[in-house]
C-alpha cells in the first residue's frame, strides 16, 4: 500500500511538469464564450505569435438553452448531446 501512495503522489507532483502545451510555450489563455470564428482569428494573428501555448475554449457540444435568467455562463455546462453547435457556432 505505500508503495501505491509513493507512486500516487511522484504522479500527482510530475503532473504540474507536463501542461499539455505546445514545446517551449508554457502560457493558456481561455476564451471563454467566444466565437470559433474569433478564436481561429485570435490564435492567428495574436496568440501564436506572441506564444501562447494553448487555448481553452467553452464546451463545444450542444446545450441546454436556459432563457430565465437569459443564457447564463453555466447553461454550456448542461450537455445535451454530442452535436458541435453552440451560441459560439457550428464550423
Amino acid at each position: 500500500m505505500k508503495l501505491f501512495w509513493l507512486l500516487f503522489t511522484i504522479g500527482f507532483c510530475w503532473a504540474q511538469y507536463s501542461p499539455n502545451t505546445q514545446q517551449g510555450r508554457t502560457s493558456i489563455v481561455h476564451l471563454f464564450e467566444w466565437r470559433w470564428v474569433d478564436i481561429a482569428l485570435e490564435c492567428e494573428r495574436y496568440l501564436a505569435p506572441k506564444g501562447f501555448g494553448g487555448v481553452q475554449v467553452s464546451p463545444p457540444n450542444e446545450n441546454v438553452a436556459i432563457h430565465n435568467p437569459f443564457r447564463p455562463w453555466w447553461e454550456r455546462y448542461q450537455p445535451v448531446s454530442y452535436k458541435l453547435c453552440t451560441r459560439s457556432g457550428n464550423e
